[in-house]
């Protein structure tokens, strides 16, 4: 050693070997990092739990060299948090996701496509479940007497609830996905597996499959991966790329050539209704709940004959909702019906509130661009007298077929007080009475290709359509139509009906009071050209409303009918029958007297138009202000 070196002069070795601070950091930065390792732990839960921690070691550990990991460090325990919140609903899901990552890691396919092939074959799982659960409810005869179908599936399911798989939405980071349950317990020896057969040219990764097939293995002298292809014959057809899924052509003939033997045979059975709606239901997880809200009659004729106990055999003719049914399915799969099972977000063009009181349906249409609208009609005696449920379904097919012309090709949220009803609306009533209304709700909203949502709302938030149907028209009153006729043979056919609604205009066109359906327009006073530009005008207002209806004849120069109760007291009497003279605008009346029956009474239940004849005469007066 040289006699000049540190050590020579005294020097402790460890004082300074001549390293900069930034050297050291350096040293640090490239020096090896210890590596994790996993351990061997018996408890499956602890294992996987073990496995995370390792992970989430190793990256920190990373971190120390590149501190930018620390952010994937934060993904992987929020994204680990997120898979525990969905397993906890679904304990399934970590089974199926390590069998996700076994197919992933064989594969080396990204994460998109295995996701959506989890969704979809987990939703044909749960269909097939569904099934195997309804056969063996149908194997063992029910114990309670009152059930129609004792020795089968209910007459009665939630509609389609009981049949309908709510497709998955893509939202979640993870969808829920099952191989068959000897697969997640052979898991190594799947994944080696398909990593031998990928290697080997046998199989390969699909970019877009159509069908999603688990994953069994059959123990012997030695394990066998086994592809259960039964998804094939469940006679759905997927798209991944997509997003939908639809009807095979297999299963729509097989639809079809039922629903054409209901049609054709005349000695129709209770089994032959039953063969076609199981075709029908089997559809439910792409037609949804309007399998069953477009099947009500049949299943009621089913449920009906079953509960007096008559053999399946017994003939039965259709009834015509049953032929209506019959020939909707038949148009109904004339094209293959197509559903989305990507949940996109859905927003309304149109939001509507419906109830109904026992006098008075009441509808608040509220629209971005329209504003807000209110209508109601009074209710007739006979309807009155229905269920509170069926009233609620009128009001929305009162709603419906007021604005039909609006709200064409729009969305349109329905919100009502009622449970029942809103579940009869997406799905059906076994009551005939109240699924026809139900149906023709349907109808509509397949006619202006709009889409409808039906939602519950507590009561004390549908306070203002619960107002609109407690507002009694008392004015709905109208002149029979003999009085019409009398009137027409004399001064000609009215081409519009000043005052009415679609329940008692006299004309083809008529203008309402409040929004009614076919009406040209609302509210007589809003508008000059239609008193001005008509040929004869049929007017028969309230009696509040005679001064105005008399002021825009005059101020239009119209031509038409008015008619009205002869009372000598009313403000407006003075200047239709002066005491000394004709007024000039007056060219013809016929009078006819008290007691004669030309009323056809308001549905309120008070006021003298409340009955078919007045106490007083009523006049019919010709007027021209054309030529004065």
């Amino acid at each position: 050693m040289s006699d000049n070196s540190p050590l020579a002069g005294g020097q402790e070795g460890t004082s300074n070997v001549g390293f900069s601070h930034e050297a050291m950091n350096l040293l640090d930065l490239l020096s090896p990092r210890p590596t994790h390792v996993t351990p061997q732990l018996t408890r499956t839960g602890f294992s996987k739990q073990a496995e995370f921690n390792t992970l989430v070691l190793n990256k920190l550990e990373e971190a120390r060299k590149d501190p930018s990991v620390l952010d994937s460090v934060i993904e992987i325990i929020k994204e680990r948090n997120s898979i525990l919140v969905l397993a906890d609903k679904n304990p399934k899901l970590l089974d199926a996701l390590d069998t996700a990552k076994a197919i992933e890691g064989a594969s080396g396919a990204s994460s998109s496509p295995l996701l959506q092939a989890m969704m979809i074959a987990q939703a044909l799982t749960q269909v097939q479940s569904q099934s195997n659960d309804r056969k063996r409810r149908a194997a063992s005869p029910s114990s309670s007497g009152g059930q129609p179908f004792r020795y089968r599936a209910s007459a009665f399911p939630q509609a389609a609830g009981a049949h309908f798989t709510r497709l998955p939405s893509l939202a979640p980071h993870f969808a829920q996905y099952d191989n068959r349950a000897s697969a997640r317990r052979e898991s190594d020896f799947v994944r080696n597996e398909l990593r031998r057969l990928l290697s080997s040219g046998a199989i390969e990764r699909a970019a877009h499959p159509s069908v999603i097939s688990p994953l069994s293995v059959a123990h012997g002298k030695k394990l066998r991966l086994i592809l259960d292809l039964s998804a094939l014959n469940r006679g759905y057809e997927i798209d991944l790329s997509e997003g939908i899924v639809s009807l095979s052509r297999d299963r729509i003939d097989s639809a079809l050539e039922r629903l054409q033997h209901l049609r054709e045979v005349e000695s129709l059975t209770v089994r032959d209704r039953n063969c076609a709606i199981g075709c029908i239901m089997a559809a439910s997880l792409v037609l949804g709940d309007r399998a069953s809200l477009l099947s009500r009659a049949l299943l009621h004729t089913v449920a009906v004959h079953q509960k007096l106990s008559l053999s399946s055999s017994t003939s039965i003719p259709l009834s015509p909702s049953e032929r209506d049914e019959v020939d909707r399915w038949i148009r109904e799969l004339a094209y293959r019906a197509v559903r989305s099972f990507i949940e996109k977000p859905w927003h309304f063009d149109v939001r509507v509130e419906t109830d109904a009181s026992a006098i008075e349906l009441g509808v608040v249409v509220r629209d971005t661009q329209r504003g807000t609208l209110n209508t109601s009609r009074n209710l007739t005696l006979s309807e009155r007298e229905e269920s509170s449920t069926l009233r609620e379904v009128r009001a929305v097919d009162f709603a419906v077929r007021t604005f039909e012309k609006e709200w064409e090709g729009m969305n349109v949220l329905f919100m009502g007080d009622n449970q029942g009803a809103v579940s009869i609306l997406r799905k059906g009533s076994m009551k005939p009475e109240i699924n026809e209304v139900a149906q023709r709700v349907e109808e509509i909203r397949t006619r202006i290709r709009a889409n409808f949502k039906f939602h519950w709302i507590p009561r004390e938030l549908n306070t203002d359509a619960d107002l609109a149907s407690r507002e009694v028209d008392r004015d709905d009153w109208s002149i029979q139509d003999w009085v019409v006729e009398r009137a027409v043979k004399r001064w000609g056919s009215p081409d519009i009906d000043m005052f009415a609604d679609e329940t008692n205009t006299k004309c083809e066109r008529f203008v309402s009071r409040v929004p009614s359906r076919g009406a040209l327009a609302v509210n007589a006073f809003g508008d000059p050209t239609l008193w001005r530009d008509r040929s004869l005008l049929w007017c028969v207002p309230p009696p509040s409303l005679l001064s105005q209806t008399l002021a825009w004849m005059r101020g239009t120069r119209a031509k038409g009918i008015l008619g009205l109760p002869y009372w000598t007291s009313h403000p407006v009497f003075p200047s239709l029958f002066p005491s000394n003279f004709t007024p000039p605008f007056l060219k013809d009346y016929i009078m006819f007297r008290e007691g004669n029956h030309i009323i056809t009474p308001s549905s309120g239940t008070e006021g003298p138009f409340s009955r078919t004849y007045l106490d007083s005469p009523f006049i019919l007066l010709f007027l021209d202000f054309n030529f004065i």
